[in-house]
């Protein structure tokens, strides 16, 4: 029940904007998601790395429903 809501509250655009246009919403969720593009996660991470900090970066997917996906 949890997994199913929270895939479904991940694919909504109006939960996103709401956490990204939020300040304090994006403050907490940017310690857990380095960006929405490999581009921002890569920056993140160099700058993580330069300060010693080890990194594990997943490339999520559980709401995909094809191998292509």
């Amino acid at each position: 029940m949890l997994k199913a809501t929270l895939l479904k509250a991940a694919a909504s655009p109006w939960l996103k904007r709401q956490v990204t246009s939020n300040p304090v919403a994006w403050r907490v969720a940017r310690r857990f998601i380095a960006g929405n593009r490999l581009d921002d996660a890569d920056r993140v991470i160099r700058e993580l790395s330069s300060r010693g900090v080890a990194v594990a970066l997943d490339h999520l997917g559980e709401n995909t429903r094809s191998e292509r996906q």
